[in-house]
């Protein structure tokens, strides 16, 4: 699983559990840089418009689009 796939489950978790991605409060001149944020907004818009096409999907749809399941 490469990086952006496994920041984008990561995301879906803390969306489910917490109902927000917490992005936007990260600390300006914190660890994370400009960039390091930039790409992690865009990591959750991609996450925010597969869930959004997900849910308009047909019950069969969503089986082929959802993403795998993982134990742990």
């Amino acid at each position: 699983m490469g990086y952006r796939a496994l920041l984008k489950n990561y995301l879906r978790h803390v969306i489910r559990v917490t109902g927000s991605h917490h992005i936007d409060a990260a600390e300006s001149g914190g660890p994370l840089s400009k960039r390091d944020l930039a790409e992690l907004r865009l990591l959750a818009a991609e996450v925010e418009r597969e869930t959004y096409r997900r849910r308009r999907a047909g019950p069969s749809e969503q089986a082929l689009d959802a993403p795998p399941e993982h134990g742990g």
